[in-house]
Order: C-alpha cells, then structure tokens, then sequence
C-alpha cells in the first residue's frame, strides 16, 4: 500500500487512525475510551469538538483524553512521525 504524503495535522491524525485500525487498535466511544484510559492502556485518545459532557472534558485536560483511543499505532509511517 502507498503511504499518503501528510501535510497537516487532520492528515495525519486520518493517516494514524487508519493504520491502527488495521491492527484492531482503535477503541470508539466515550464510555469504552474512559475504561482504557483509567487501564493506562491508552496511547493517543481525541475527543470531538462537540463533546459538551463536563466530566470527560475534565478527564480530557488532566489525562489529554477523546472520543477516539489509539491501542496500538501499527506500522509507523509519515502520519505517525509528523
């Protein structure tokens, strides 16, 4: 597969979520995100603009939490690097 040249930030977070979703290491949801976090399993997590629920908006600012965990980033690659 040829890798997509990354120039910004949306790209490469596409670019990272599509690898690790290759190697079954991404976790979706709020509520299954949390569990992650709180396991320390977590490597990356983003959390959508739109989250308006005042708990994991703090959980986001004391742990750096979202909506989507990154498990396992399989091959790492431009996207991973920017």
């Amino acid at each position: 597969e040829v890798e997509e040249d990354v120039s910004d930030l949306p790209g490469a977070v596409r670019g990272v979520c599509k690898r690790a979703l290759a190697v079954d290491g991404v976790i979706r949801g709020l509520h299954e995100v949390a569990k992650y976090i709180d396991g320390g399993k977590s490597q990356v997590v983003f959390l959508a603009e739109s989250c308006n629920e005042p708990a994991y908006k703090k959980l986001v600012q004391v742990v750096g939490a979202s909506c989507v965990c990154i498990t396992d980033f399989g091959e790492e690659g431009q996207a991973y690097e920017y």
